[in-house]
């Protein structure tokens, strides 16, 4: 089984992705606005879910190959976290571990 991972960078739109820390299933990223510098942080989990590639106009789930997806917009506040300090965001990424392995993301909390 092959897993393609989320990369340690990337560029969405005018933002830079740059990820500080992972483990099997979160990451903590940094995210630079490119034009004015500004800088957030965003903490994100995720399992391996199946690829899928198109073959004669129907898409066929590949689950030998599988895929890390960063969270969509609809998916902040779930599998996503957006903070404007990074100790707030170290800390909710420390913390969120039991939460990931009970299945239940959504309950994590920050301080």
């Amino acid at each position: 089984m092959n897993i393609s991972r989320l990369p340690e960078t990337f560029k969405k739109g005018d933002c830079i992705f740059k990820q500080l820390e992972r483990t099997e299933n979160k990451a903590l990223y940094e995210r630079t606005y490119s034009q004015s510098g500004v800088k957030n942080w965003e903490v994100v989990s995720f399992k391996p879910e199946p690829s899928y590639t198109v073959k004669e106009g129907k898409f066929i789930n590949d689950k030998e190959n599988l895929k890390e997806y960063y969270p969509s917009d609809e998916m902040f506040g779930k599998n996503g976290w957006w903070f404007t300090s990074y100790d707030r965001a170290k800390n909710f990424y420390d913390g969120i571990t039991p939460f990931l392995s009970q299945g239940d993301a959504e309950s994590a909390t920050f301080s």
